[in-house]
């Protein structure tokens, strides 16, 4: 018995176990709650969200690379959304929010993001296949939440903080 605990002991501090996350759907399926350093993804079809994972993320995961020249030893960025789903990834960066959001979605979209303890925040569209970033600068938000997600049949890339169709 002594040995068992002392095995799991071991497999949890060398990282065994993996952290809780909290992200997932509300509303009904029409909206997902995002949590810093933490990576959802979901399909999205006719309004309503399907998940297809939730997991943590290093912190910061959501910043544009820099620019520049990558060394040997720079990390490979391997979180594209698999095809037919969208993956977000939020960092709260000091004073900072920041949104990543991997496109494996065929067609752009619109979308609506309002920080949990405060306001709507400006958003721009998505283009299909393709990695947005979003930062807002000193916006702290203790989660975010995406909703009314909108395919668009041209590429055009709409920013604003109302994202309903009335007013476009």
């Amino acid at each position: 018995m002594r040995r068992t605990l002392a095995i799991l002991a071991l497999a949890l501090a060398a990282g065994g176990a993996q952290a809780a996350t909290r992200s997932g759907l509300i509303e009904g399926g029409k909206a997902v709650v995002i949590y810093p350093d933490e990576r959802v993804t979901v399909r999205i079809a006719d309004g309503q969200l399907q998940l297809v994972s939730v997991e943590a993320a290093r912190p910061g995961e959501a910043l544009p690379p820099k620019p520049g020249p990558r060394g040997p030893d720079a990390p490979v960025d391997l979180t594209d959304a698999p095809q037919g789903a969208a993956t977000f990834v939020l960092s709260q960066v000091g004073p900072d929010l920041a949104l990543k959001i991997d496109s494996g979605l065929d067609a752009a979209f619109d979308y609506r993001a309002t920080a949990t303890d405060g306001p709507e925040l400006n958003v721009c569209t998505v283009l299909p296949l393709l990695t947005s970033y979003e930062r807002w600068d000193g916006r702290h938000a203790v989660a975010l939440s995406v909703s009314q997600f909108r395919f668009k049949s041209a590429n055009t890339v709409v920013c604003s903080l109302s994202t309903a169709p009335s007013s476009r």
